[in-house]
């Protein structure tokens, strides 16, 4: 390992003071001020190893070194460095008193070790530091009994000795491994936000010894297809199911399929276009038990809002106008929105019945929103934007 070499001392050059100057300066200061260093302090190569009870290498923890005194601290900048897959670490730092700090990687659940003084010599150079704990182990299973290899593990503390402790890690090898004290734990794995799958909680989950477990997060496939108007099958539209606690979401493919994954219970499923499909209003579903493998297709046609945006001066068509339609009231924060085209026309599709605010915007025009029209049936506008008013 190629050692760090520490940031050279800051020293005042002869140049800086006469020697006359420097009398002055030293009669005025009084016999009370610290003396200005003359060379620098003894370069020492310290190093160390991080690992925990069993020998095992710690990578990715950080080791600070401070000055801990005022005439080391003046000169020399405090140094970092991180362990490597080994656990191990080296840097040159002055000799001196430090203040050591090692902080675990995110995927142990301990607090930073501190010691407020350690004296850096020849003689005191090596610091190794074990972090007593426990290894969990594990996988995040699939519906088909595969591991999924990015899924995220978050344990949290829960009993009052323990409280507070947290660690994270992640499945990127098909496995996850953390390093936690003795305590009782909730944990979360969280796959990739689109894979279908829902997160799943473990609770008051025991750690005394070294384990190893798996945890499942497949449930009774929700499958099916998304249209939009004319029945044309939507890509790229995000699906989710939403529970009391449990959440999972997947992308339609290019025929509009999507699968999702839930355990039983009750969902809102929620089909929000996205891109070019924007201009397609999202739709809620009303809550569907869900006890067996079941098919829901959505339809996300409706009533169509159609129209050209002219400016009231030169009745020219406006291209590049925000246009976008969103519900008076709506708890979920849905809209529709598009931007006109070089001939000034725009396009959205709503869902029938609902009451919205019809509003468009653009750079150099005065803003416009039409308030609570309801979407009772295919309309046409003819939109008059005003100049933006003159600061």
């Amino acid at each position: 390992m190629t050692p760090i070499r520490a940031v050279r001392p800051r020293f005042f050059t002869a140049s800086a003071l006469s020697l006359r100057g420097f009398i002055l300066w030293a009669l005025v200061a009084g016999p009370g001020c610290a003396p200005i260093p003359t060379k620098p302090k003894e370069a020492v190569l310290v190093s160390g190893t991080i690992t925990d009870r069993l020998g095992g290498p710690i990578p990715g923890a950080t080791v600070d070194f401070y000055p801990a005194s005022t005439s080391l601290g003046a000169f020399y900048d405090p140094q970092r460095i991180t362990t490597d897959s080994t656990g191990s670490y080296a840097l040159e730092l002055a000799a001196g008193p430090y203040r050591l700090i090692i902080a675990p990687p995110t995927n142990v659940g301990f607090d930073r070790y501190y010691d407020s003084r350690v004296e850096v010599s020849q003689k005191n150079s090596k610091f190794d530091y074990v972090f007593q704990g426990f290894h969990v182990m594990g996988r995040v299973i699939g519906s088909t009994g595969t591991a999924l290899t990015n899924a995220a593990i978050y344990a949290q503390a829960t009993d009052p000795l323990t409280r507070g402790v947290t660690a994270e890690g992640a499945t990127g090898s098909g496995a996850f491994s953390l390093l936690l004290p003795a305590g009782t734990y909730t944990f979360l794995a969280s796959p990739d936000p689109y894979s279908g799958f829902p997160t799943r909680f473990l609770d008051d989950f025991s750690i005394r010894s070294d384990t190893t477990f798996d945890i499942p997060l497949g449930g009774d496939p929700v499958t099916g297809i998304v249209s939009g108007p004319g029945g044309v099958p939507l890509s790229s539209l995000l699906v989710s199911a939403l529970g009391s606690r449990d959440a999972a979401r997947d992308r339609t493919d290019s025929d509009g399929r999507y699968t999702l994954y839930v355990r039983p219970g009750g969902y809102h499923f929620r089909c929000q276009p996205t891109g070019t499909e924007a201009y397609i209003f999202p739709r809620i579903s009303t809550l569907r038990a869900i006890s067996s493998p079941t098919t829901l297709n959505f339809d996300l046609s409706g009533v169509e809002w159609t129209g050209t945006v002219r400016s009231s001066v030169t009745l020219l068509p406006i291209n590049g106008v925000n246009a976008h339609a969103s519900p008076y009231e709506d708890a979920y924060y849905r809209l529709a929105v598009t931007t006109t085209d070089a001939a000034g026309r725009f396009r959205l599709v709503l869902e029938l019945g609902l009451e919205y605010n019809l509003s468009f915007h653009s750079p150099g025009t005065a803003d416009l929103t039409l308030p609570e029209f309801v979407a009772a049936n295919d309309t046409t506008f003819d939109i008059l934007l005003d100049p933006a008013p003159v600061p």
